[in-house]
């Protein structure tokens, strides 16, 4: 399954349904969201021109009472335009995480986390965060999915546990 925003109209909604979706949300599930730092009048149209926003990857309700790895993959999806319609200006790990996998990429790509200290379970620990800026009209599509290289051959993303890895559902 595919975590999926259709156009940035409907991603403000899915930011209102995912907001919502985080006290509600199901245990061991991979969470999409965004910030568009500005009020929930200005949300139902996207993100402005030239206004940067943040996108943050979280698991939400983890079942281990640790967190010592996280992996999954990542699409977004831009046109018309392509990626000379959106800039990551910032791609950022959990404090003392170290990315294996290769998330160099702007529109593919995946993180495969370990952390040197493992991160304590709360109802959203995020494990990525990307400050990006639309820089013309474009729709934008975020899809995540397993990472290239996984810890469980079940095709979903996963964390690392001290006990093991623990596949994660989606969260919408």
């Amino acid at each position: 399954m595919i975590l999926s925003s259709k156009t940035w109209p409907a991603l403000a909604v899915l930011l209102v349904v995912l907001a919502a979706s985080v006290a509600w949300a199901g245990e061991d599930e991979i969470t999409l969201y965004f910030d568009f730092e500005y009020s929930c009048d200005e949300c139902t149209t996207g993100p402005a021109l030239n206004v940067p926003f943040y996108v943050y990857v979280a698991i939400s309700n983890p079942s281990a009472a640790e967190i010592v790895g996280a992996e999954f993959g990542y699409t977004v999806s831009v046109s018309p335009g392509g990626s000379a319609s959106l800039a990551r200006l910032e791609n950022s790990v959990a404090a003392g995480a170290v990315d294996l996998g290769d998330s160099s990429d702007l529109l593919v790509g995946d993180y495969r986390l370990t952390f040197s200290e493992p991160l304590v379970s709360q109802p959203q620990v995020v494990v990525t965060t990307w400050r990006m800026v639309r820089t013309a009209g474009a729709e934008v599509e975020f899809f995540l999915g397993p990472a290239n290289v996984q810890s469980i051959d079940d095709g979903q993303a996963a964390y690392i546990a001290p006990s093991g890895a623990i596949p994660l559902a989606w969260a919408c």
